[in-house]
């Protein structure tokens, strides 16, 4: 079961339900984060409760700055392919102590019935 391996995963992992308007996604993507596992707490600083509550704005603000106009780019990508493959993203986080960290993100896109995405991450501190 999901919820079983990202809750024992050794690695920081988080479930999240995206939608967005292809034509417009930089306004238009929408963040729900369903499930943080301990390794994600850690990694980041956040406690669960903070992260689950999380606006997309605020999803997105970790993202360094620079590196989010990349970011958003590949997971448009992902959404857009006819048959989208994991793929990892390097960018900095901003974690609850202010610092950035170099983090890779393994993503999975799972299509929904109702023209939601399922993003299943997980997340690894590279420095």
């Amino acid at each position: 079961h999901l919820s079983s391996m990202i809750d024992n995963s050794k690695i920081g992992m988080c479930l999240m339900n995206v939608r967005l308007d292809i034509l417009n996604f930089m306004d238009t993507i929408k963040i729900h984060i369903l499930k943080v596992n301990k390794e994600l707490v850690e990694l980041s600083g956040y406690s669960e409760d903070e992260i689950l509550a999380w606006t997309e704005k605020e999803a997105l603000g970790v993202i360094h700055p620079v590196d989010r106009p990349g970011f958003i780019i590949h997971i448009v990508k992902a959404f857009t392919a006819k048959n989208s493959e994991p793929f990892s993203q390097i960018f900095r986080a901003l974690c609850k102590d202010g610092e950035y960290r170099r983090t890779k993100m393994l993503i999975n896109v799972i299509r929904q019935d109702d023209g939601s995405y399922m993003l299943f991450t997980n997340y690894t501190a590279i420095d």
